[in-house]
């Protein structure tokens, strides 16, 4: 049986404002892109036109036209770009080399996220002054990814005090990102690029991203970026941080999640995460049971 797409029509005789969007992912993640595009177009608004920019490692002409052939329709435009040789975790930092002179703003997303609302309202909203706009990075300040600096022989804050931030709670997750690129220089991104060729870096572009936007970032409400922890992760976070804890409950109980983001282990490699009920509804709305296949204990779903 075919993959579903969900087609919704608007009156082609109508001028739509565009809102911009860029995804970004190698051939290993095509199936989890495919999935996130789905959402993306189920949560479409008909007063928008929507252009998603797709930024590869090594894809295919033909696997490109598969996309663009299934999503390019109605209000939705496919654009996209020549394979760039890079490591695919870099592959943001490009997209918006590629586009900062093509557009005024655009939402980066993962494509370990689903997403559960209209996008305009995260698309629309006032910066300010700021260079972009994120959420702030649970996982690194209150239920211990920082565990994963330990590892590489550091102390957490000390790591991030070298890339000169201040505040480890100002700290965001680049996963899903609001950029504004005519707010930023074209030598800061070339200074951004040239700072992939290093292995300093333990979260890689994600704490380039905030070593130079560290003072230049609008910070979202947690629903933008809401992360697929474990009951154990929520209890820390309750423990370390009890503000972001009543924010992240608040979503909660609220069913308020406007992006869900699978980070770590994803639901497909085990049953880890209060959201892996919503990514299995995803997969089977989507007809795509055949290629996230449950784990055998994740039978209650």
């Amino acid at each position: 049986m075919p993959e579903k797409i969900f087609i919704k029509h608007y009156n082609t005789t109508m001028s739509l404002p565009n809102l911009d969007i860029a995804i970004c992912f190698n051939q290993t993640y095509a199936k989890l892109a495919e999935l996130c595009m789905n959402s993306i177009v189920e949560n479409s608004n008909l007063a928008y036109t929507y252009t998603i920019h797709i930024f590869t490692t090594d894809l295919s002409a033909e696997e490109k036209q598969v996309l663009s052939n299934k999503y390019h329709h109605n209000n939705i435009i496919i654009k996209n770009y020549a394979n760039i040789a890079t490591l695919p975790v870099y592959l943001r930092l490009h997209a918006l080399n590629i586009l900062k002179d093509k557009v005024e703003r655009f939402i980066y997303l993962d494509v370990d996220i689903l997403v559960f609302n209209d996008l305009t309202e995260l698309y629309t909203t006032d910066l300010g002054e700021n260079s972009l706009g994120a959420c702030q990075d649970i996982g690194i300040n209150a239920v211990g990814f920082s565990s994963v600096i330990k590892k590489n022989g550091m102390n957490y804050q000390d790591y991030f005090h070298s890339l000169g931030i201040k505040d480890c709670t100002k700290y965001f997750n680049a996963g899903i990102i609001l950029f504004a690129p005519t707010k930023i220089s074209h030598a800061t991104i070339e200074n951004i690029l040239a700072e992939t060729t290093t292995a300093k870096y333990v979260f890689l572009d994600q704490d380039i991203l905030n070593k130079y936007f560290y003072d230049k970032v609008y910070f979202l409400s947690l629903r933008w970026n809401t992360f697929n922890l474990s009951k154990h992760r929520i209890n820390l976070l309750k423990k370390q941080d009890s503000g972001l804890y009543q924010d992240f409950a608040e979503i909660i109980n609220t069913n308020s999640a406007a992006i869900i983001h699978f980070v770590g282990t994803k639901p497909w490699q085990k049953r880890k995460g209060i959201f892996c009920h919503k990514f299995y509804a995803a997969v089977t709305k989507a007809e795509m049971q055949d290629v996230f296949k449950k784990p055998s204990f994740f039978s209650r779903f």
